[in-house]
């Protein structure tokens, strides 16, 4: 009778994996199936949005140095182009959502990396009330890492931050080296995250204008770099997300 519990519970456990992978492949089938309309999507809309876009942005300029003084109608028309642009940010990360990106991997310095965002980023960050804490550890090696790919998750994460903080805030970007992996940390001192709210599912959002894609894109890309992703989070305090990544591929 032993023996055949024994078989019984092998059974089981067998059928129990088998499930797993057929759901799995289930699940990666129907994920190339949407990227693929999605790709067709983002192709037959892209294009003519994007013409539509620095046309109306050319018009803009055409009717500010003619003069119009009719401020009604230019705010009406600004508030289009920024919807527009909207658009164009929601069909850029659709693209890499769904696309099968290379990654190039080479030596990158994470200072390197914070550095050309936070420089780059600065001034809209600046406009919009945020102040900047920035600390990174200076004995920090080179890791591993596709540096545009990592440019991507910190500029993910940091748009993530000031978008949490419509009112002015602080914007956190603090990397130290502990034992064989690097670790970035992004704060900001914003709304907070619902409990409830997984940030790293597709289209899941918390704000008005988000796409819920952003974060998704992180955890792909630090996923990649064999690395992990979670965060922390306090409602009307702020949110920490934590960036692990492996010194060594």
């Amino acid at each position: 009778m032993a023996g055949s519990e024994v078989n019984y519970a092998a059974f089981i456990r067998d059928i129990s994996e088998k499930t797993t992978l057929q759901t799995e492949l289930a699940e990666k089938q129907r994920l190339a199936a949407v990227g693929a309309i999605a790709a067709k999507f983002a192709h037959e809309i892209g294009n003519p949005l994007n013409g539509m876009y620095m046309t109306g942005q050319l018009l803009e300029r055409r009717l500010v140095n003619a003069g119009l003084d009719d401020e009604t109608l230019l705010t009406s028309f600004r508030r289009i182009l920024r919807e527009m642009g909207r658009l164009n940010s929601l069909l850029s990360e659709f693209r890499t959502f769904y696309r099968e990106d290379r990654y190039e991997f080479r030596p990158t310095s994470i200072a390197a990396v914070i550095r050309d965002v936070l420089n780059l980023e600065r001034p809209n960050y600046v406009s919009r009330g945020i102040h900047i804490d920035e600390s990174v550890a200076p004995d920090i090696p080179e890791l591993s890492a596709d540096r545009d790919k990592l440019k991507q998750v910190l500029f993910n994460l940091c748009k993530n931050g000031v978008e949490a903080m419509p009112q002015g805030g602080t914007l956190g970007v603090h990397a130290v080296c502990d034992g064989a992996e690097v670790i970035v940390e992004i704060s900001d001192s914003g709304v907070g995250i619902p409990d409830g709210v997984d940030v790293f599912q597709p289209f899941k959002t918390t704000k008005p204008a988000g796409t819920g894609l952003g974060l998704v894109i992180v955890r792909q890309i630090v996923a990649a770099h064999h690395g992990s992703v979670s965060y922390r989070s306090t409602p009307n305090v702020g949110t920490t997300f934590t960036v692990k990544l492996p010194l060594t591929k």
